[in-house]
Formats: C-alpha cells, structure tokens, sequence
C-alpha cells in the first residue's frame, strides 16, 4: 500500500520480481519484462514460435506488442536465468 499511495514511493522489488500462471511466466526488472510462452489474451498481435521468450520494455511498448528479445538478447539471458532462480527457490518453499 506504501508504493500505491504514494506516487514518489520507490518499488520494493529493486532486484525484480517473477511469477508464473499455468505454462506462461514472467520476469520484471525495471522498464523491462521478459515472458516466456507469452498468451495474448487482448488478440491484438500475432504470436509464433520465435515469440516463445517475449522482450518488452514497458517505457516504450506499454501494450507489450513488440517483442525485443533479438535486440536484446544478453538481456533475454539475464532476465530468464533471474526467473529459473525465482522458479528454484518457490519449489522449495
């Protein structure tokens, strides 16, 4: 409630953050978010087999309609490997 409250509040989720619904998941650093096997559920675009890891930054493409991931792709790496640590670490728990 601190950071909906207050517009100036700093996120409390510096490192990033992850989750993960069904087969998609998603991992949120700063303006940028990586999906793995993304759903467009608003049937806005197109998604095909090379959109499986979905690179987006939310500054920019707030409607998450093109995918970076080839731009990026150190960015993919570090994004997907923070996501498999989340995924370790909430199996255990």
């Amino acid at each position: 409630m601190p950071v909906i409250n207050n517009s100036e509040a700093l996120t409390l989720h510096a490192d990033g953050y992850c989750w993960a619904f069904k087969n998609m998941w998603v991992a949120r650093r700063g303006k940028w978010k990586l999906l793995g096997n993304p759903v467009d559920t608003s049937n806005k675009g197109v998604l095909t087999e090379t959109d499986s890891l979905f690179l987006v930054n939310l500054e920019t493409d707030p409607g998450e309609m093109k995918n970076l991931s080839t731009v990026y792709p150190d960015l993919v790496e570090e994004l997907k490997k923070q996501y498999e640590q989340w995924e370790k670490k909430n199996k255990h728990n």
